[in-house]
């Protein structure tokens, strides 16, 4: 049987060097990198990449067969380096002890800081077996990382939280410590406008079927405000609920969830609220959305459910099928109307990208640079579902057809990446927490 050889091109793109001290020569300086891989056969899971050069580091990537995946390589010693690479058929997580599937032969080059660097290595098959081939093709050298423009918020540590697709063209957010709510045209410009209640902590924000944009507050509050910048806000009551949602719903009220008191809440245009109990106690639910059947869906953080209530307020819940460890949630968060009809959800503890259909059929697609941070989703302008990834300082992106890949964004603006949502204007928008910027890339 002919055995067949592939190989591994690698183009470093951009490599940062940072360095702590003084050092005596490039060699000893380490930087990150930006890399893409196209991983072709049936059945490889996971892709090892060992760099030896001032020093020697292993990194893990779990890829998806017949996908695409976008990553850092960090810790990346500049000067001369020594790449070989490993392919598993096994989850990354399951590799310790096994035998890979393909291993590459060891190839040197120079790395350079800001200097992309080509790296092509010839993998094969493991065993003398004849079986299948690999193909790992990172981007040709034209390519190049895609690179957000950012825009900084006037207020110092205003905290950017939740961003919203406003009803007159522009983009709106909320800042939880700035206590303000704000404004970005599709070129940056930005307005802002103070909540009148003192430290109200405004978090969700969504626009509504009435040409205002409503928001959430941690003091018991919902908040509207006008395309002119006049806030009226409605007492829901006087418990603090930091960590709540907003959605316009299909029956052109607005709803929103209560995370501390279990409920959804639903609020007319005209400032009227009617409350419903979550049935599974302590579900905690967090984001909202409308779906494609004419009902409001919830991830319920807590409760490890996806929720769905219908306008009169029956409730249906959805066990996520992942669980952590001991029996904790896998902490469903951020969840959105996909192009396909569906729903999309975030799980900020069990690493996936979670779809539910309609009649409540769940799918799971491993993410796991989805961890913690309260990932959010969006559907983006593209076709796709958009996802952001705090761990990984990168963007995800999930086709319907659940292969997900990934944009990593420059390593000097890592801060902790909040809400994302698809502007007005084609791009893809995205709120930096501590860096106190809001991010727009092409899709």
């Amino acid at each position: 049987m002919n055995r067949k050889c592939h190989t591994v091109v690698l183009v470093l793109l951009g490599v940062a060097a940072c360095s702590e001290g003084s050092f005596p020569n490039q060699g000893e300086l380490v930087g990150t990198a930006a890399a893409a891989i196209k991983l072709s056969p049936v059945g490889v899971q996971c892709l090892t990449i060992q760099i030896q050069g001032s020093t020697t580091i292993n990194q893990q990537f779990n890829v998806s067969a017949e996908g695409g995946t976008v990553f850092n390589l960090t810790g990346l010693p500049t000067g001369a380096d020594t790449f070989t690479a490993k392919a598993y058929a096994l989850p990354c997580a399951q590799i310790s002890g096994a035998t890979p599937t393909f291993t590459s032969d060891s190839v040197q080059v120079t790395v350079a800081s800001g200097t992309p660097a080509n790296v092509t290595l010839t993998m094969k098959a493991a065993a003398a077996s004849g079986q299948g081939t690999v193909g790992v093709d990172f981007p040709a050298s034209s390519a190049t990382p895609k690179v957000p423009t950012l825009f900084a918020i006037p207020t110092q540590n205003a905290r950017p939280t939740s961003l919203a697709n406003g009803p007159d063209g522009n983009v709106w957010f909320s800042e939880t410590f700035g206590n303000k709510i704000g404004r970005i045209t599709p070129a940056g410009v930005i307005t802002e406008y103070a909540v009148p209640t003192a430290n109200a902590s405004p978090y969700a924000i969504a626009a509504g079927p009435d040409g205002n944009v409503w928001f959430t507050e941690g003091v018991g509050k919902i908040g509207r405000i006008t395309a002119t910048g006049v806030i009226t806000e409605f007492l829901i009551t006087s418990t603090a609920d930091l960590y709540s949602g907003i959605v316009a719903g299909p029956d052109g009220n607005l709803w929103f969830t209560e995370y501390t008191r279990n409920k959804i809440g639903r609020i007319t245009p005209t400032g009227a609220i009617t409350e419903f109990s979550v049935p599974t106690a302590g579900g905690a639910p967090n984001g909202i959305a409308s779906g494609s059947d004419g009902n409001l869906w919830f991830a319920e953080e807590e409760g490890n459910k996806i929720g769905r209530i219908t306008p009169i307020g029956v409730f249906t819940e959805f066990a996520v099928p992942t669980w952590q460890a001991g029996g904790i949630s896998s902490y469903p968060f951020g969840i959105a109307l996909g192009p396909d009809g569906n729903l999309w959800f975030t799980e900020g503890g069990g690493g996936k990208i979670g779809r539910i259909t309609p009649t409540g059929t769940i799918s799971e697609f491993a993410a796991p640079s989805v961890s913690g941070g309260g990932p959010q989703i969006t559907s983006g302008p593209d076709g796709n579902v958009w996802f952001t990834e705090s761990s990984a300082n990168s963007l995800g992106r999930i086709t319907p057809q659940g292969t997900i890949s990934e944009v990593p964004l420059p390593p000097a603006m890592g801060s902790q990446l909040q809400d994302i949502v698809a502007g007005p204007d084609g791009n893809l928008w995205f709120a930096y927490d501590m860096s106190n910027q809001i991010g727009r890339i092409a899709p």
